[in-house]
């Protein structure tokens, strides 16, 4: 076999292979040996007829196009193995030549070469602290108070903000109710903003039992486009008015919603907690940093389609799971205000850069070897058994069935690998420090792009 390399781009290249006259021969046996008993010839049992006998029979052609197939299969994969190159997706074939003596062939495919890596040692990320201030144990203490409060009703004063009003409501535009403007029983919580502007400030000042007419105007970009802009009438029963009462903060409250007894051991709780909270968010952090860093000192180049269809998964399954909350793409698009295609593309940039991220880091771990061990294994295999609520037992019996759950798992420890490799080698350099050349970094591009 000849095989010449033709190099098209940094991720496609063509190959052509040409057969010797001794594997053409070869191949023709092949093909007769697997298709011999679609045969018939008259004299013989079918399947028995010798080859040349089904060549004089049918035309010396007969066998020539499954040889050249078995051509292909066998050589194309052969090239690519020698080459030590990753196709993605199938070859286009061309140029073929299927003769008595000669096959030939070109196959042009997309490829994934090897990131030409940057350096992933040194990379200087920002020393963040893990302590939480004692005003950051305050804010959650209060916060913990305010969700163990309780509503009670307000006799002895009118409505201020913050406080639960029960109302009924009936709206009105040019004296005629619209759809959606009645509501009974309903909870507003004056100040939340989360009605019409001005709806809830009118009510500020209203007490239990009084009727309050309110005047708003529907904004200009209202989701209902029949009423935006317009004014309406809204005639308002107010039920009641309620504000949250906040518990006294004591060892008495301390033991009810927790296993402390004193309020010193609760806090000392929080404040442990609050730092692993810290602590887990500044190694996000820190890693986004060191990550971004290592794969832009990388050059990558996937194939287009396989960037491509990276966007076209994920878009769908942004699309899946919205359609599980009883909404299409398009009713959500309009929704929020946006096009379809505007979705897609502030998705797409997103998409492009967890493939590049992903498939740097993959690579990384495979040249340093690190891939996992049973162990890590089995610890993977755990994990992903919990977040899709299955036992180990049947994820395993499902890797048996779909060995591309391994690959996948495979890929995980590697990504898993890459980035401990990556942030054991990392500098910490004082935030203030890590900032301003951050600052200076992003003025070079936007220098270079201009």
């Amino acid at each position: 076999m000849v095989v010449k390399f033709e190099e098209i781009s940094a991720n496609k290249v063509k190959l052509h292979i040409e057969s010797t006259p001794e594997q053409v021969k070869e191949k023709i046996a092949e093909a007769y040996r697997r298709n011999r008993k679609k045969y018939n010839v008259k004299g013989f049992r079918p399947g028995k007829a010798p080859q040349k006998i089904i060549e004089q029979y049918y035309g010396k052609e007969v066998f020539f196009s499954d040889a050249f197939d078995l051509f292909v299969n066998e050589e194309y994969f052969k090239a690519i193995d020698e080459k030590k190159l990753v196709p993605y997706g199938d070859p286009k074939i061309a140029d073929v030549v299927i003769e008595e003596d000669k096959m030939a062939f070109s196959a042009e495919v997309s490829i994934m070469p090897m990131p030409e890596f940057g350096e992933f040692k040194g990379i200087e990320v920002p020393q963040l602290s893990d302590e939480v201030t004692d005003e950051e144990l305050e804010a959650e203490i209060k916060q913990e108070i305010k969700r163990n409060s309780r509503l009670v009703e307000v006799t002895d004063r009118p409505a201020q903000n913050d406080d639960v009003l029960t109302v009924d409501f009936v709206g009105t535009v040019d004296g005629v109710e619209f759809e959606g403007g009645k509501a009974e029983g309903t909870s507003i919580t004056l100040g939340a903003g989360r009605f019409i502007p001005g709806f809830e400030e009118q009510l500020v000042g209203a007490t239990a039992g009084s009727e309050v007419t309110v005047n708003v105007t529907f904004p200009e970009d209202y989701f209902n486009k029949e009423l935006a802009g317009k004014d309406a009438v809204f005639n308002v029963k107010v039920h009641d008015v309620k504000t949250w009462e906040e518990p006294e903060f004591n060892d008495d409250f301390v033991s009810d919603i927790s296993e402390f007894e004193t309020v010193e051991e609760y806090k000392q709780s929080v404040r442990e907690k609050l730092m692993e909270a810290k602590r887990l968010e500044n190694r996000k952090i820190q890693e986004d940093h060191a990550i971004n860093a290592f794969v832009k000192s990388c050059t990558i180049n996937l194939p287009e389609e396989m960037i491509e269809n990276n966007i076209e998964r994920d878009f769908k399954r942004f699309v899946e799971n919205i359609e599980m909350y009883g909404l299409n793409i398009d009713d959500y698009a309009k929704m929020i205000g946006k096009e379809v295609n505007e979705i897609k593309e502030e998705m797409a940039e997103e998409s492009r850069r967890r493939l590049l991220e992903k498939y740097a880091l993959v690579k990384l771990a495979e040249k340093e070897e690190l891939f996992p061990s049973p162990e890590q294994m089995d610890e993977l295999i755990k994990l992903n058994a919990m977040e899709l609520r299955m036992t180990e037992e049947n994820l395993r019996n499902e890797i048996k069935k779909h060995p591309e759950i391994l690959d996948y798992l495979i890929e995980e420890g590697l990504n898993e690998a890459a980035i401990k490799l990556i942030m054991d080698n990392v500098v910490y350099v004082d935030p203030d420090k890590f900032q301003v050349e951050e600052e200076v970094d992003e003025e070079n591009k936007e220098d270079k792009e201009e």
